[in-house]
């Protein structure tokens, strides 16, 4: 038997299980990829890499601006302990260059909030403003007597910072 768990003669073979953008899934046949996931670990343009033993994978973070699925592919056919490996692609298609609706939003959300810390000259971000303005008009609404129960835009807007608070950026 070869690395690839079966009966067929050929090199051993690095499989992508998972890729979209920013991340990529190795499945990798060596008995131990910690040394590969540390290697991987250096690369500029990497974020992060776990290596899994039960698995066998390695899941690598990396930013698109900086590097790419091939080129991390290439650093692994470059590692001492996985020369002569072929990378077997699974049928796994480039992700869409396309940003995504969330980095869509993201970015002209992260735009905006540049633009105001640099119109306020460094006193205000979104991540104050936002939160003031509510409190404002909360405070308003109660001035003018029109206290009710909690509306759908006002819960939304609770859970989105409980969400924020309990899952920070990394």
């Amino acid at each position: 038997m070869n690395h690839r768990g079966d009966a067929r003669d050929g090199p051993p073979i690095v499989r992508v299980v998972h890729q979209t953008r920013g991340r990529l899934r190795l499945r990798v046949p060596a008995p131990d990829g910690a040394s590969l996931s540390e290697a991987l670990g250096s690369i500029p343009g990497i974020q992060t890499t776990v290596w899994s033993p039960l698995t066998r994978g390695v899941l690598i973070s990396f930013d698109p601006q900086s590097t790419t699925a091939a080129a991390i592919l290439d650093a692994v056919g470059a590692h001492p302990d996985f020369r002569g490996y072929e990378v077997d692609w699974n049928d796994q298609r480039p992700p869409d260059p396309r940003p995504t609706l969330a980095e869509g939003v993201s970015r002209t959300v992260g735009e905006l909030d540049q633009r105001v810390h640099r119109l306020s000259r460094g006193t205000l971000v979104l991540g104050v403003l936002i939160p003031a303005a509510l409190t404002l008009w909360a405070i308003s609404e109660i001035a003018r007597g029109r206290v009710g129960p909690l509306s759908w835009s006002s819960a939304l807007w609770y859970a989105h910072g409980l969400f924020r608070d309990y899952f920070p950026r990394a």
